[in-house]
C-alpha cells in the first residue's frame, strides 16, 4: 500500500490462493473468495482510493460472491434467508443486496489478468479451470448452470451484464465479480507489470533476456508473462531464454514462438517428485549452463 498516492496493490493468490491448499484440501465446489474481499476491506479502511487485484492463482469458483459478501453484499434465497455462495450453492440465490455503505463507489478498482476465458459455458471459469481446483468432472455442468444463474442475478438485481467480458472467467469468475459487485475494470496483468517493473528499459539495456514460467504449453503465449516479454525482445532483436519447470511443447515449437533455447527442471530427473524437492539445486545447475551459453 502507497500512502502517498492511495494505491494498493492485493493479490488473490495470497488470499484465496490455491497454494494454500494440499491437494486433498482442494474443492472449488466449497472454497470461497471470502478472504480477498476481507483483504480489499481492510485496504479500504486504510484509505486505498486505487486498488490493483491481482487474478491469478485462486482455489476458488464462487464468481466472488464470497469477496462481495465481505464487503457487504447480501444473497438472499428462495425462502429470504441470507447465506455465503460457494461454487455449490449459485443456483440457490434469488435476490441480491448492495452494501448501504458508500466505500466501494469511493475507490476504483482494477483487476489484472491474462485470462480471457469468459464466465460460463465450454470456455468459462469451471469447464476450463474448475478440474485443477478439484471439481469432479461429474460436478462440472452443474457448476457451470451455476455460474449462469448467477450472471442472470446480476443482471436482474444490479443491472450488471458482464459474464462474456474477456477475462470474466479469471480467478473463479473474480474477474466479472470485479465488473459487476466493485464497478471495476479488467486490464492486462502482463502489460501492467512490464510498466511497473519498467522492463522494456531493461530489455533494451540488456544483452540477453532469461524468463520463465511453470508449465509451458500453448496458453503460455496467450497475453502471459512469456508473450509479453517475448513480443519486446523482438521489438529490440534480444535473444529469448526460457526456465520452466516442464513444458508440453517441443522446442522446435518454442523456436518458432521466438524462444531461443529452453532450460526445463524435468529434464533434469527421472520423475516429477525430484523435480519438485529438487528444484533449488537443479534451478543452480541451469543458472550455471545458461551463464555459459550466453557468455
Amino acid at each position: 500500500f502507497d500512502t502517498d498516492s492511495k494505491t494498493a496493490w492485493l493479490g488473490v493468490a495470497e488470499a484465496s490462493g490455491i497454494q494454500e491448499l494440499s491437494p486433498a484440501e482442494r474443492d472449488g465446489r466449497i472454497t470461497t473468495s471470502l478472504g480477498t474481499g476481507q483483504l480489499i476491506a481492510h485496504a479500504l479502511k486504510q484509505g486505498a482510493k486505487k486498488l490493483f487485484i491481482g487474478l491469478g492463482g485462486s482455489a476458488t469458483n464462487d464468481g466472488g460472491c464470497g469477496m462481495a459478501v465481505a464487503l457487504g453484499y447480501q444473497f438472499i434465497d428462495a425462502h429470504g434467508h441470507t447465506f455465503l455462495p460457494t461454487g455449490a450453492t449459485l443456483k440457490d440465490i434469488n435476490k441480491i443486496m448492495p452494501p448501504v455503505s458508500t466505500a466501494l463507489k469511493n475507490a476504483t478498482f482494477i483487476a489484472l489478468s491474462d485470462v480471457l476465458n469468459p464466465l460460463y459455458g465450454p470456455n468459462g471459469a469451471t469447464y476450463t479451470f474448475g478440474p485443477q481446483k478439484g471439481i469432479p468432472s461429474t460436478a462440472l455442468a452443474d457448476i457451470d448452470a451455476g455460474m449462469q444463474h448467477l450472471s442472470d442475478r446480476w443482471q436482474q438485481c444490479l443491472g450488471k451484464e458482464v459474464a462474456h467480458t474477456p477475462g470474466a472467467g479469471a480467478a473463479g469468475g473474480l474477474g466479472a465479480a470485479c465488473l459487476a459487485f466493485l464497478d471495476g475494470t479488467i486490464q492486462s496483468g502482463t502489460r501492467s507489470i512490464l510498466q511497473l517493473a519498467q522492463v522494456e528499459k531493461a530489455i533494451q539495456e540488456a544483452d540477453a533476456i532469461v524468463t520463465g514460467e511453470g508449465r509451458v504449453d500453448e496458453s503460455s503465449f496467450q497475453g502471459k508473462l512469456i508473450s509479453g516479454v517475448l513480443e519486446l525482445c523482438q521489438q529490440y532483436n534480444k535473444r529469448c531464454y526460457l526456465v520452466c519447470g516442464q513444458t508440453q511443447l517441443p522446442r522446435e515449437r518454442l523456436r518458432q514462438k521466438g524462444i531461443f533455447d529452453l532450460y526445463a527442471v524435468q529434464d533434469y530427473h527421472k520423475n516429477s517428485a525430484d523435480s519438485i524437492t529438487k528444484t533449488v539445486e537443479t534451478l543452480e545447475k541451469i543458472g550455471i549452463a545458461l551463464g555459459h551459453t550466453i557468455i
